[in-house]
This record gives C-alpha cells, structure tokens and sequence, in this order.
C-alpha cells in the first residue's frame, strides 16, 4: 500500500511597466511683502471692530507647473502684537481670504497660477495703550516646496510702524447722558456737596481737563440780578479749581485706561441773600496734552 500526496500550488505571474514620470522643475525666485496700506494709523475713537486693518501683499517669481510653495508670514519671530519704544503692545491678528493661522503667522500658498496673496493686520478696538508709535518686523519664509530646485530661499521682510494717535474720553460715571443737573437743595453758608457723580477719565496720553463756570464761579438768583450771588469753590482729586478764570485746568501727564476723578463743592458766604433758586452751569471738557506723547 502506498499513499499518493496531493499538492496545490499557485503560479502568480506578474508584469512589470517600466516608464518615466513628469519632471517638475520649479522655481522661486523675488519672494517680497510690500504694504497696501500706507502710513497707517491707529485711532481708538474711530470705532467699529477693527480701528485699523494694515493689508500687505505677498508675492513671488514663480516658474515651472504645478508648483506649489507654502509661506509663513510672522511678525518679530512669532509675536502677535507690536512694541513701542516703551515695551507696550498694540495686538493685532491675521486674516486672509486664503490659507490658516499658525501659532505665531499666518501660513498660505503661493503656486504658479496664484503667485501672490493679501494678508491683514486687524487691530481690535478700545486698545487704550499710550500715543506713540509702534513697530514690527514682517518676515516671509518658504517653508516647503513641490519638487523646488531652489530651496536656499532667501526671506522677505517689511519694517511696519503703526503710529497710535491721541485720544481722550469723558463722561460722568454710570451716567450715560452728557447733560447732568445736580440739586444741592437749601444753601447755607459753608454747605459742602460732596455726593456729585464723579468724573470718568479714559486718554491714551496726558491730558488736561477744562471747567468754564458760567458765571464764573457763582451761583446766580433766578431774577439775573448779579448783586446777588453766591461764591462756590469747586475742587476736582482734592485740587482747588479758580472758576474765576475762563477756564480752570486739571491737569495730568499720565495715560490711563481709567480714572475716577472726584468733586466737591463748597458753598460761600450766603447771608443777606434774597430767598429763590440759584444755579450756575459748568462746562466740562477734556483735550490731550501732546507735550507729553512720547
């Protein structure tokens, strides 16, 4: 008896195409950023979202098909604000129609049938930082290429300075209206009014403020009849204010984002006056003192 073994096997025949692939051969060459956007300037009282949108064109020589060329635009390597002399930031963010942000950029392409691309610098609203001017440094990098020839790149780069223009904001503290009427009620001889709304100052510079009395630092009778008023001494963050002037000056050479300035009233000599109301009306105003814009 013998066994019989039974084998399967399996022939796999395969074929081999040998051919050539398509050579590309790109190039890039004059990689520039140059501003859309000249002189700008940053006013906080401008309004809407962004005060400032600083546009910047990206650009290059490219040749060859098909090419493709992925840039990283930054600014100082990777910030995203710019710097004053002083170290203060104005912040800003990237936008494009095309392409991502990158922590620290912005990262778009550049190819052979788009070889050029817009970038913004959107700079939000209510940035109280000081009047002056800010700067950064716009770098452009190729940070890969398709099948690139040339890739010792050189960068691009672009010195941008953004100059923050003076502003000053004031109004009465938790007061929306502009118009304020305060009743002291019944006047005696030293009355002191202390409960007034208090002054809410906001200036990216130094600043002056400016009180003009009507009458000059008096309160007058309803019949007009000067003989007779009542002298009143004002003082604003404990500083005495000469209403007798056309103007009395508050003044301080700090920027700040916001300050309460405080008012207090002191009522004058009011014997041998004729009973009724009197009133005196105040004009309040605030300027930037540009001395002192660095």
């Amino acid at each position: 008896m013998w066994n019989r073994k039974t084998f399967a096997g399996l022939t796999l025949i395969m074929g081999f195409t040998f051919g050539c692939s398509k050579t590309y051969a790109c190039e890039i060459a004059n990689l520039m950023v140059s501003p859309i956007t000249s002189s700008p300037v940053y006013d906080i009282q401008q309004g809407g979202v962004y005060p400032l949108i600083a546009e910047f064109q990206v650009s290059a020589n490219i040749t060859g098909d098909e090419c493709t060329f992925r840039i990283l635009t930054h600014v100082d390597d990777g910030v995203d604000f710019l710097s004053s002399i002083t170290a203060k930031r104005l912040n800003f963010e990237w936008h494009a129609a095309t392409g991502s942000e990158r922590i620290g950029g912005w990262l778009g392409t550049l190819t052979t049938a788009q070889p050029s691309m817009v970038l913004r610098m959107r700079f939000s609203a209510d940035q109280w930082v000081p009047a002056t001017q800010y700067r950064g440094d716009i770098s452009v990098f190729v940070v890969d290429a398709t099948l690139a020839r040339n890739l010792d790149i050189p960068h691009a780069s672009y010195d941008l300075f953004v100059d923050v223009i003076p502003a000053t904001q004031i109004q009465f503290y938790g007061i929306s209206q502009q118009r304020y009427e305060l009743n002291i009620g019944r006047l005696h001889s030293g009355k002191v009014i202390s409960q007034i709304p208090r002054l809410y100052v906001k200036s990216n510079a130094g600043y002056t403020v400016s009180f003009a009395s009507e009458h000059f630092g008096r309160l007058r009778h309803e019949s007009n009849d000067a003989q007779w008023d009542i002298d009143y001494r004002l003082t604003a963050n404990e500083h005495y204010l000469d209403l007798t002037q056309t103007k009395a000056l508050l003044r301080s050479a700090q920027f700040t984002s916001s300050h309460l300035i405080p008012l207090h009233i002191t009522i004058g000599d009011t014997s041998e006056r004729i009973g009724g109301t009197y009133s005196d009306s105040l004009q309040i105003s605030i300027s930037p003192s540009l001395s002192t814009i660095p």
